[in-house]
């Protein structure tokens, strides 16, 4: 039992990028996400509600209001050791949220300081929108979160680790990537605790 926690605590799942926006998010545009707008492969530390660590995501986003110093230390080890992401990232940002506006903030700014680069607030909500868990296919999520975030106008440029807590269809970290690229901004690794469980597209 102890081998098989330990294996769960050490594996990492990656975030392939969205290369195309689905049917008319964009009716005047094409479909196909320009490279130079996508955002580089990511990682995820768990799977959400496994043992170990996923486990730990869940009670800290629905019960403790704020992730375990444990698995802010996990992730900032995935991040240095194990993924090492280039470009190097410069600083760090987080997917902004409603219900939980200081969750994910909280989360990223203890990374940025393990990883010693600034924490900057670069998103806005313009929006409100129902939770993506709540649609029913990858579609409904993509249009769900569409309009619903903002960029702000100035913007460092260098590589960013952008931060969420679950990843679920990845297209809030495809929306929010494709925002801060607008603005100039180099490079973009998406990075979450927990991958949600997979559903079909």
């Amino acid at each position: 039992m102890c081998e098989a926690l330990n294996f769960l605590q050490h594996t990492e799942i990656v975030i392939e990028p969205r290369k195309r926006w689905p049917t008319g998010l964009f009716p005047e545009g094409s479909s196909l996400i320009p490279e130079t707008m996508r955002n580089l492969e990511g990682r995820s530390l768990c799977y959400y509600g496994d043992a170990g660590w996923g486990k730990m995501v869940r009670e800290g986003k629905y019960e403790r209001g704020e992730f375990a110093s444990e698995l802010v230390e996990a992730a900032a080890e995935l991040i240095r050791k194990r993924w090492r992401p280039e470009p190097r990232p410069e600083w760090v940002t987080a997917i902004p949220s409603r219900r939980h506006p200081l969750l994910v903030y909280d989360l990223a700014s203890k990374l940025a300081s393990f990883l010693a680069v600034p924490f900057v607030e670069a998103l806005v909500r313009t929006a409100a929108a129902p939770e993506q868990k709540t649609m029913a296919n990858s579609s409904m999520q993509a249009h769900n979160v569409a309009g619903t975030l903002a960029a702000l106008e100035q913007l460092p440029t260098g590589a960013v680790i952008l931060i969420d807590d679950i990843i679920d269809s990845g297209w809030t970290l495809t929306l929010a990537g494709w925002l801060l690229r607008q603005r100039g901004v180099a490079a973009i690794h998406p990075f979450t605790l927990a991958r949600a469980t997979a559903r079909k597209t």
